[in-house]
């Protein structure tokens, strides 16, 4: 093999995994990390159900096809709070034994009433703005649920021991929230690196 071709299988060689390797990066579309962490409340007690987002983090993201649902049986909406990405459309099923009447108030980020509607029917609802929808019944005024819209689809609720996991969300320093319907926490910056898990935890007052 004479010196010019040996340099250029060389150079081959060395280009070759660079090449792999931007490849492998573009098919995921970018580095990626993830999130993890605990949430307690007062007492140093689990906060089960509570919502972790990435607020400041935006893009064209597709909602999903499938409608999400929100049951209202036994006079309870199920879930008590539904975390969606923006464009997504939401069932309402009346699986209880009686009428039901769903709406959301005029100061709410997306008013809306799907009137009064009988046991096994259920009426549908598209968000598409960002922000909390607190939805309520007209005729069991006891009965609530909120609906939060958000940007991304970089967001966990908490099980039944407060523990949370955010998975690939994209390489970069962001806010990281929390929401839960009585308490607060404060708003924490955070910076995911590629391939790697960072835990934060919160403690709600």
């Amino acid at each position: 093999m004479n010196q010019r071709v040996l340099s250029y299988f060389i150079r081959t060689v060395m280009i070759i995994p660079l090449f792999i390797s931007f490849i492998a990066i573009s098919a995921n579309g970018q580095e990626t990390g993830n999130i993890q962490g605990n949430i307690v409340g007062y007492g140093d007690r689990y906060a089960p159900n509570t919502l972790v987002f990435i607020e400041d983090l935006t893009g064209d993201y597709e909602p999903p096809e499938e409608y999400a649902v929100v049951e209202l049986v036994d006079s309870e909406f199920v879930p008590s709070m539904l975390p969606i990405l923006k464009g997504t459309t939401v069932d309402f099923r009346n699986s209880d034994a009686g009428w039901h009447n769903v709406y959301s108030p005029e100061q709410s980020v997306t008013p809306f009433n799907l009137g009064t509607y009988p046991p096994g029917h259920r009426r549908s609802m598209t968000f598409e703005l960002i922000g909390v929808v607190p939805v309520t019944d007209f005729m069991h005024s006891e009965m609530t649920t909120y609906i939060i819209v958000l940007g991304n689809p970089f967001f966990a609720v908490t099980d039944r021991e407060g523990n949370y996991k955010i998975n690939d969300v994209p390489t970069g320093t962001y806010s990281l929230r929390v929401w839960h319907e009585k308490w607060y926490a404060e708003t924490q910056k955070v910076t995911v690196q590629d391939g790697k898990t960072i835990t934060v935890d919160y403690k709600l007052e």
